[in-house]
């Protein structure tokens, strides 16, 4: 009985069945103790009419049953199923006393009729369904035993004072039961009413807040998408300008700001330019290359100054009279501001998951810009070397060319003025060339000769057959065949080169010895004019010293000459 009731959960309190078994348990034992307070005037009149009828017996059964009421409803640490049980057992006993006594016109009828409700709340469903069975078998049996007249009921004692005071008792331990009941019961429901409402308060307030973190969440799982595609964007560009326009436009459309603004520090100047903007009032200041100057003067200025990010409300400072919020952030890379990012809102501010956001596509802005600058810079310098390396080969091919006298090969009839000519095309290109025979049938092809991206020369090719002349297959072999063969001609003036510098090395090495074997300034002087004569093929060598505070050379005096 005991696990059934514990099982046993009521609609309205069915996430908390502890709460609803303390909630009987405080029930029963306070109907307990009202059944003791009101019984006591019960047992003073059934003791009463047991005296007056002549039946003193039944008064210790009175006080056996009052005392057991007693003992359940103020010892502590009787359990519940014995204190519940126990109310129900009293009942059924004064159903059974009443009905023994003054027949079936007496009170007990209402007592089985309460029996069932007190099982149903205390022990649940099944509880009640048996009480209601065991109410209408014992109703059932008094009323065989009275018209079969096992037990019979005097008349003079149903009319009697007795039966009167002893129904007028009862009614109104009955109505005191049921005030008791309602009156705990309304209590608690009220408590129970507030509390619900409570917490429906609290679970509207819970839900706002909830969505409100949800809408948050949202925003922010949006802006880091965008943050995300921004930087795949960024990764994408190759040029400073297109990157700073790009990324303005990106920024201000993705993250819907009024105006982005894009300031960069001239390093002569010191101070902040403006790079690139979003927004059409934002394209006049650009047009009048808007200069602000680091310091307090200006939001930008100031973030510069300070080396941090800056914020402020609409002010007269504001460059855009519809905005509402101005954000400054620093553009820093190892340690030095670079520029500044300004951006614009009509919102009434930035959210803190916003400015973080942002304060870390700044610094992301700030070293793709640093990246870009640094590429740009290595490629101007690579071509600029690349020049320097192709004047450098081209005079050292012209001086090689002039020097060897090297003639040019050929097998068979090329015409060389066609060929000539499309090879112009085909060195400026540096592609293959291939196209009909100015004179007579075929097809000439022009593959220019490159070593490290230089012209060196070029190889044409004449077939003779109609046709389309060169497919694709062999102009790809012909375009290999002159690529190793100019790396193999540019290393074999490589090589010669060296040969040369070794040579010439050699012969001063030579020249140093024999000037550097004589400790007379004359000897060293002589032997130094007619080795380098020979060395460098000269006619006549003249050596002269001058002294520092004689500016003309025509007023020294040779010190040493020789002629051949």
């Amino acid at each position: 009985m005991a696990e059934k009731m514990k099982t046993e959960k009521s609609p309205e309190l069915e996430q908390q069945p502890e709460e609803l078994f303390a909630w009987r348990a405080r029930l029963v034992r306070g109907l307990l103790r009202f059944i003791a307070v009101l019984g006591f005037v019960s047992l003073l009149a059934g003791s009463y009419n047991a005296y007056v009828t002549g039946n003193p017996q039944l008064i210790y059964f009175y006080l056996a049953g009052y005392g057991l009421l007693l003992l359940a409803a103020f010892l502590p640490k009787v359990p519940y199923v014995v204190q519940a049980g126990g109310l129900l057992l009293v009942t059924v006993g004064m159903a059974a006393l009443n009905l023994v006594n003054w027949g079936l016109s007496s009170d007990g009828r209402l007592f089985l009729l309460v029996v069932p409700l007190l099982a149903l709340f205390f022990f649940g469903r099944y509880g009640g369904i048996w009480a209601f069975l065991f109410s209408g078998v014992m109703l059932i049996v008094f009323s065989v035993a009275f018209v079969r007249a096992p037990i019979v009921v005097p008349a003079e004692v149903q009319g009697s004072v007795a039966f009167l005071s002893s129904s007028a008792g009862v009614s109104l331990l009955l109505a005191g039961i049921l005030l008791f009941s309602l009156d705990y019961l309304l209590n608690r429901f009220s408590a129970a009413l507030r509390q619900s409402r409570e917490l429906v308060d609290e679970l509207e307030v819970s839900r706002g807040q909830a969505e409100e973190e949800a809408v948050r969440a949202q925003r922010q799982a949006e802006r880091l998408a965008h943050a995300a595609d921004l930087a795949r964007i960024m990764a994408r560009m190759h040029s400073r300008a297109e990157f700073k326009q790009r990324v303005m436009q990106e920024l201000a459309v993705r993250f819907g700001f009024a105006h982005v603004d894009l300031f960069t520090i001239d390093r002569q100047s010191g101070r902040l330019v403006l790079a690139a903007v979003y927004g059409e009032q934002g394209e006049a200041w650009l047009e009048k290359g808007l200069e602000l100057a680091v310091g307090v003067d200006s939001l930008p200025g100031r973030a510069v100054q300070l080396g941090r990010e800056e914020i402020t409300t609409a002010s007269d400072s504001m460059r855009y009279a519809n905005s509402r919020v101005e954000l400054a952030l620093p553009l820093v890379v190892r340690g030095d501001v670079s520029g500044v990012l300004d951006i614009y809102t009509e919102r009434s501010g930035f959210e803190e998951e916003e400015r973080r956001l942002l304060r870390i596509l700044a610094d992301q802005i700030a070293a793709f810009l640093d990246t870009l600058y640094l590429l740009e810079d290595a490629e101007t310098r690579s071509q600029e070397m690349h020049r320097l390396y192709a004047r450098s080969t081209a005079e050292s091919w012209g001086a090689l060319l002039e020097e060897e006298h090297l003639p040019f090969y050929k097998i068979g009839e090329v015409p060389e003025k066609q060929a000539r000519r499309v090879a112009l095309e085909a060195l400026r290109t540096g592609e293959s060339v291939v196209e009909p025979l100015e004179q007579g049938e075929g097809h000439l092809l022009v593959v220019p000769l490159l070593a490290r991206g230089i012209p060196l020369g070029f190889l044409s090719f004449v077939r003779q057959h109609e046709g389309a002349g060169w497919d694709s297959e062999t102009i790809a072999l012909a375009e290999e065949a002159g690529g190793r063969l100019g790396s193999a001609l540019d290393n074999t003036r490589l090589l010669l080169e060296s040969r040369r510098r070794a040579f010439f090395e050699e012969q001063l090495g030579h020249v140093g010895d024999l000037v550097w074997s004589s400790a007379s300034s004359d000897t060293i002087m002589e032997q130094s004019v007619r080795e380098l004569g020979h060395l460098l093929g000269a006619s006549e060598v003249t050596l002269y010293l001058v002294p520092p505070e004689v500016a003309p050379l025509d007023s020294g005096t040779p010190a040493s000459s020789s002629g051949e």
